[in-house]
């Protein structure tokens, strides 16, 4: 196949087309967001309010309770691989402990008291 002379290069070949313009692929998606914190994060705050109140009797001891069992349940759904928020669930159980402990104590403390009234 000829082409004309002003489409010919020095060569004697006809000229090349350039490649063809593709957009830019956007980046990669990175890891798939795991399911919601929920249970960590119920568990980390009533944690961490049964710790502030745990100097009220009943309050800061059930605060304590529930903020166990919350925490507890967030750590094996993140264990299982069915949600996150490890760092919180195990923060909320740690305050959640402290809470019952402390909230032991102060309910004890009051009932002995409350006994000890003459």
């Amino acid at each position: 196949m000829t082409y004309p002379p002003n489409f010919e290069n020095q060569q004697g070949q006809p000229p090349q087309q350039p490649p063809p313009y593709y957009p830019p692929q956007p980046p990669p998606l990175g890891p798939s967001r795991q399911l919601p914190v929920g249970l960590s994060v119920a568990g980390m705050v009533t944690g961490i309010v049964g710790l502030v109140f745990e100097w009220v009797p009943i309050l800061g001891l059930t605060l304590g309770v529930v903020g166990v069992v919350l925490s507890g349940v967030g750590i094996s759904r993140v264990t299982k691989g069915t949600g996150s928020g490890k760092g919180m669930a195990i923060a909320g159980l740690v305050c959640a402990i402290l809470a019952v402990l402390l909230g032991l104590f102060w309910t004890i403390g009051v009932l002995v008291a409350s006994t000890n009234i003459h």
